[in-house]
């Protein structure tokens, strides 16, 4: 029989119990929102048909285009991680049904991921058409037939104001789609961060015993599977974000006559809104899902790992000497 050390024994009772409680708060509070998410998809239907009926677009290709990556995505997910989860669990000791109850909550937890991603994914794709839009109304005014000193009919100002309209109804959106996940996504960045350190803490532990390196490979892919449902998030927010610094590229590039003093307030005013109205994709703002934010947690991840390699090996066992010894390829050591 072999005891585990205090580090392990307390990363094993914590990530299995907190992936239990994490989960079960993380329903808790979807219940608890699940009027903000009704209005999220009513706001979603909304903006589709108003977006897509006014640049006469046809929004079905879209569809099936985010219907089909979200699917492959969430198969490959689902198959990976109940896979590398039950197979990486409690190697020899633990029974079968826990195992499989343990990936089961693993798999539902990463959901969360693919879930907030199709709702970023579909921010996005709105967010392209208001681009679309924005760049229509330019091209009308520019290209617009009148009198040398005709303003423009009030009509092409309307289209701008309803652009502007659509926009902020979309800021608002994201805004409520932040509150929605905020718990849910601090939870499953913090629960990752902690599979993470688990499976190299256990990494490091069953050295010992696993003379292959098959193990170790599964684990490794666990781990980057893990980061990369961060880095697919942050993908998506980052594209969204740039598309919207991008229309005030378009509002600046707007050619006028002299007379449109109207449309020249009101491209004004939309710049403004843009420059102190920043889009951002927080976790109710305890943190940002971006790269910034990815690479503090890879950090954090890393920093702890260190930390971690460095307390086993000032650790005076025998078994702490062997295991640094087969994964550093140090000499003999002496107790």
């Amino acid at each position: 029989m072999h005891r585990l050390d205090c580090i392990t024994e307390l990363l094993s009772y914590g990530h299995n119990i907190g992936l239990i409680l994490a989960y079960g708060i993380m329903e808790v509070a979807m219940f608890w929102q699940r009027n903000n998410l009704k209005e999220i998809l009513r706001e979603i239907d909304e903006m589709e048909n108003e977006l897509f009926n006014e640049i006469n677009q046809q929004n079905g290709s879209k569809k099936f285009q985010l219907f089909y990556i979200t699917g492959i995505w969430l198969i490959f997910s689902s198959v990976n991680f109940s896979y590398l989860t039950y197979f990486l669990t409690g190697a020899e000791v633990m029974p079968i049904c826990y195992k499989c109850i343990i990936s089961l909550y693993v798999v539902a937890i990463e959901m969360k991921f693919l879930e907030y991603r199709l709702y970023v994914q579909i921010i996005c794709h709105l967010m392209e058409g208001i681009c679309i839009a924005l760049e229509r109304i330019k091209s009308q005014m520019e290209q617009f037939r009148r009198p040398e000193h005709e303003r423009l009919p009030y009509f092409m100002i309307q289209q701008l104001l309803r652009n502007q309209q659509l926009l902020n109804r979309l800021w608002l959106m994201v805004y409520k789609v932040n509150v929605y996940f905020a718990l849910p996504l601090a939870l499953v960045c913090c629960q990752n961060g902690i599979a993470i350190l688990f499976t190299v803490n256990w990494a490091y532990v069953r050295s010992l015993f696993e003379h292959g390196e098959t193990n170790q490979i599964f684990r490794f892919v666990y781990i980057i599977l893990l980061l990369l449902n961060i880095v697919y998030i942050c993908n998506y927010t980052e594209k969204c974000m740039k598309k919207y610094h991008s229309l005030s590229t378009v509002l600046n590039n707007f050619k006028l006559h002299p007379q449109d003093i109207e449309v020249r307030m009101h491209l004004r005013e939309y710049s403004l809104q843009l420059m102190h109205q920043k889009l951002k994709f927080t976790c109710n703002y305890f943190l940002d899902i971006d790269y910034k934010t990815l690479g503090k947690i890879i950090l954090a991840v890393t920093s702890f790992m260190i930390i971690l390699i460095q307390f086993k090996m000032t650790n005076g066992t025998t078994g702490a000497i062997v295991a640094t010894q087969r994964i550093f390829g140090f000499g003999k050591l002496k107790l």
